[in-house]
């Protein structure tokens, strides 16, 4: 693989009267010769209920205990210096990965973002998941795809050596993370 930068999430929803549990298929296509599209052919017309709160959680656990960074979601995160046995975290989330539905000139999508704690190697802890609602007007939304999500987090790091910012997309169910030392 020469590049894996161009990675893209295509969602399509059927109709309602596509519902029916049967088979249908699916067929993407392009023009460009050099590129290949990797995709499943069908579709089995309606997704069992999935409760979003498990799936949140089996993709925190499964972020915090991988020995690899999530990069589904582009994200960035820096740091303050540690003082007082606490830093503040700098968070941005590329917009681009999330499952954000476009409705009457409206843009709405759902994260979640947890940090796991480590020493020595051995995860430690995890912080509660924090929402960040996205709720954006047109105007509003051409500013974040620029700018990305952004929020400010203060974190305890006293007998920390590694901390791992994961975030989770409640909508799309995709995940990114960045690991980082302490100090």
């Amino acid at each position: 693989m020469t590049d894996a930068r161009a990675l893209y999430r295509i969602v399509y929803e059927a109709p309602e009267r596509k519902r029916d549990r049967k088979d249908h298929k699916i067929r993407i296509e392009t023009s460009r010769k050099d590129v290949r599209i990797l995709t499943r052919n069908s579709d089995r017309g309606q997704t069992p209920d999935i409760d979003p709160t498990a799936m949140e959680r089996t993709a925190f656990g499964i972020a915090a205990h991988s020995p690899f960074d999530a990069t589904q979601i582009g994200m960035r995160v820096t740091r303050s210096e540690p003082e007082a046995g606490k830093v503040n975290l700098q968070i941005r989330i590329d917009p681009a990965a999330i499952f954000v539905e476009q409705t009457a000139g409206a843009a709405h999508g759902q994260v979640s973002v947890m940090v796991a704690r480590y020493k020595d190697g051995a995860l430690k802890d995890m912080t509660e998941p924090v929402r960040v609602d996205l709720n954006a007007k047109a105007e509003n939304w051409a500013a974040i795809q620029k700018n990305g999500i952004r929020f400010t987090k203060e974190l305890p790091v006293e007998g920390i050596d590694h901390i791992r910012v994961v975030v989770f997309d409640d909508n799309g169910f995709g995940s990114g993370s960045v690991t980082f030392p302490v100090r």
